[in-house]
């Protein structure tokens, strides 16, 4: 039998916590809270999306969604418009405060993932992001 520890997903769960508590950690220093981050780095790559696309980019349900961006609106990062395609519906993009902090949370997260990833060539980190790739994909819905 092999020991607990050795099992793939107790070494998922270990690297998924521990990496997150450096991320959660960074993110507190710039003012944010859980979940923010990941909105405020998919909208930095779009020019606006409806908060079901970021919902199912970010792997966000829908109340913690609404929740989310309700705050981020109050703080001034995120603004909602009517959708010009579908008025009944709603699009939210970054203001410049929300655009300035994408960038810093980018830049932070971008050095943690390298301090992290120091430990791998960058063959083996290559190859490790494709194997992370592969297995998340069995979980990816289209």
């Amino acid at each position: 039998m092999i020991p607990v520890t050795d099992n793939f997903h107790f070494q998922l769960m270990q690297l998924f916590n521990g990496h997150n508590q450096v991320l959660q950690k960074e993110a507190r220093t710039l003012g944010l809270s859980p979940g923010q981050p990941k909105i405020l780095e998919c909208l930095d790559s779009k020019q606006a999306l409806s908060p079901k696309q970021i919902g199912k980019m970010c792997i966000i349900d829908k109340a913690t969604m609404t929740s989310l961006l309700e705050k981020m609106e109050k703080d001034g990062l995120v603004i909602r418009f009517a959708n010009p395609a579908d008025k009944r519906s709603v699009l939210i993009s970054l203001t410049d405060k929300g655009m300035g902090l994408a960038k810093q949370i980018n830049s932070s997260y971008s050095n943690i993932d390298e301090t992290v990833l120091s430990c791998l060539s960058t063959e083996e980190k290559d190859q490790f992001l494709g194997w992370i790739r592969l297995v998340a994909s069995k979980y990816i819905e289209d």
